[in-house]
């Protein structure tokens, strides 16, 4: 099933995401625009996909300029919009995320079999010594 939504020349859209859900509504959102949608540029004689640039911008307006004038978009209800409190994220931030998780995990996994290693070095050496403990007794 596709969804096909007709700019009529627009180069922009602008998505105004309530506080409410933020955290899992834009990762849904960026998700889904990365995933599953195809950008076409129709025109007179021509038509071809294109890779969009995205961003999201925190805030309750958004201000885009030309050259000879200003479009300001205010949400209406500026409580509803995200506060100062969001984390800002940028696909770097995400994969320098991603390494130092992998980088977590592979020190945990080490540590993990550093310590199995330890607690079988324990059990030996209690053994030998409760070996001649028992071997002096006599």
């Amino acid at each position: 099933m596709f969804a096909l939504i007709e700019t009529k020349g627009a180069t922009h859209i602008a998505i105004n995401i309530p506080l409410d859900g933020a955290d899992k509504t834009i990762p849904a959102l960026v998700g889904m625009l990365e995933n599953n949608a195809v950008f076409v540029s129709k025109g007179y004689r021509a038509i071809e996909t294109r890779v969009p640039e995205m961003s999201i911008q925190l805030g309750d307006r958004i201000i885009m300029d030309s050259s000879e004038e200003q479009l300001v978009i205010q949400v209406p209800d500026s409580t509803s919009c995200l506060d100062n409190s969001f984390v800002k994220q940028t696909p770097e931030i995400l994969i320098s995320n991603k390494k130092a998780i992998e980088r977590k995990d592979k020190e945990i996994e080490r540590l993990t079999t550093e310590l199995a290693h330890l607690k079988q070095q324990l059990n030996d050496l209690r053994e030998r010594i409760n070996s001649e403990a028992e071997s002096q007794d006599y």
